[in-house]
């Protein structure tokens, strides 16, 4: 027989209602996973009324977003006493009223049937024995009002003494930005309170950046769908602020920055220069993936940066290492000047840098994430012209960067979290400048999960170390 598997999110205090209100801050890559682990093993979908009848007015009759082809392929079951019938293709009607309904699903042959949300359908299949197993993703967050699955403003009506715990696992001990651990009392989350400072750069683009902390100046470049305000480079900030004035901005075109035509990476170069004169003429630069790339472009042309640190520039040197599709570039341009603003970000993420196909699937299920990875998509061309030159496939020219002579920290994930690209473009950058080192670290390969702690603390050891004379050991590998 089938089973059922529910997966919810749930807050401090029990809240399962509208979680797309105050899950936002909590979207990171380990979330995704979390979420589609859930929904791997299963070919149905059990939905409630008002998830229905959201994801069918989200995908119904749509034929240009690959998502959408996804979801109107898989078999939905939506169960209902109000409903008179299913119209979204691949859809069928149980009455809420008929247990007995759900018992001939489990019975059909087939693999597990997943719910996605639908707390109403959760808690009634709970008080009808029908839910085989329960998942929780719990978030360090009292909302102090709404429906709980249990307790007196819940729709359930079992006792969850009689629920087993099958598993439980921690995740990530960092925090989302603005958040405090919980102590007693437990606080409410508070809004987010840091003040934005703009500069404009020579073309007369305005570039937004916050400030935080006190020490040496460093700055933050993000990379693809990176924006100063993404949880992750949030809380990198917030951690590096304890011994360093950092400064994290908005690349062009992203959250509040503006977005001058033409682009050309001179303007990006001119923009992060604008950056370090607001930071007081010279600083040190941190820079991930394509930012990497930025970073490094920006060194070799002399911009003043006393140490740069450079996370993962992906870079195909090796022939072995798979590349983006040649034209990656003018393909997500046409796309988003069609406005599929959508399916640019998937083509970007798995034809452009490799990411397996059910990702950007689990990203339409977490609240808020696809909708912030489409506001930047018209940005995804500047990644695209930044990285385009290093998808030979064959190792880096003579002298590329060989101007930049400042110390410099490249960093990389282990071979279990990234790929070959990643690692061999780390070390090749590493072997090509005059004084480098590379660093190999778990929890610094983006391709699976970034991890800000291990971030900071790596960054904290290189640049507030006092010997800024002596070249460490081109090559240098830590694993």
């Amino acid at each position: 027989m089938r089973k059922i598997v529910a997966g919810l999110m749930m807050s401090a205090d029990g809240v399962v209602e509208a979680p797309e209100t105050w899950t936002g801050p909590y979207f990171s890559p380990e979330i995704g996973q979390a979420v589609g682990s859930l929904m791997a093993n299963g070919d149905t979908m059990l939905l409630g009324r008002v998830t229905y009848q959201t994801f069918a007015a989200s995908f119904a009759g749509n034929t240009s977003d690959p998502m959408a082809a996804q979801m109107n392929a898989i078999p939905e079951v939506v169960v209902s006493a109000t409903l008179d019938q299913a119209d979204w293709e691949n859809s069928a009607l149980i009455r809420h009223d008929v247990p007995q309904e759900i018992t001939r699903l489990k019975e059909q042959p087939g693999q597990n049937i997943n719910i996605s949300g639908s707390a109403t359908l959760v808690a009634w299949l709970l008080s009808q024995g029908l839910l085989d197993e329960l998942n929780l993703l719990l978030f360090p967050i009292v909302v102090g009002h709404g429906k709980r699955l249990f307790g007196d403003e819940g729709p359930a009506t079992t006792d969850p003494g009689s629920l087993r715990i099958l598993q439980h696992r921690r995740g990530a001990a960092d925090l989302p930005p603005g958040q405090q651990r919980m102590t007693s009392p437990v606080r409410r989350q508070r809004g987010d309170t840091s003040i934005m400072h703009t500069i404009t750069s020579p073309d007369g683009t305005t570039i937004a950046y916050d400030r935080t902390g006190a020490g040496e100046p460093l700055i933050l470049v993000g990379g693809a769908f990176s924006y100063r305000r993404f949880p992750g480079q949030v809380k990198l900030a917030q951690l590096l602020s304890a011994r360093f004035t950092v400064y994290s901005y908005d690349r062009r075109g992203r959250g509040d920055s503006g977005d001058t035509a033409p682009y050309s990476i001179e303007r990006e170069i001119e923009d992060l220069a604008a950056v370090i004169d607001a930071a007081g003429g010279a600083a040190c630069v941190w820079g991930l993936s394509s930012g990497a790339v930025l970073a490094l472009d920006a060194a070799a042309a002399g911009l003043p940066i006393h140490r740069l640190a450079v996370q993962e520039p992906p870079l195909a040197v090796d022939p072995a290492d798979r590349r983006p599709p040649a034209g990656l570039r003018q393909h997500v341009t046409r796309l988003t000047e069609a406005g599929q603003r959508g399916e640019a970000v998937r083509y970007y993420m798995v034809d452009g840098m490799g990411a397996p196909a059910f990702v950007p699937g689990l990203l339409h299920l977490i609240p808020g994430a696809w909708k912030k990875l489409t506001a930047v998509a018209h940005t995804l061309p500047y990644d695209a012209e930044l990285i385009e030159p290093y998808q030979t496939g064959r190792p880096l020219p003579a002298g590329q960067w060989a101007a930049v002579t400042m110390p410099t920290l490249v960093m990389c994930g282990t071979a279990k979290e990234s790929p070959g690209l990643l690692r061999h473009g780390s070390a090749a950058v590493a072997a090509a400048l005059p004084d480098a080192r590379l660093i190999e670290r778990r929890g610094l390969g983006h391709a699976k999960k970034l991890t800000p702690t291990v971030i900071a603390a790596t960054l904290t050891d290189f640049f507030a170390s006092s010997d800024l004379t002596t070249p460490a050991p081109n090559g240098e590998h830590h694993a």
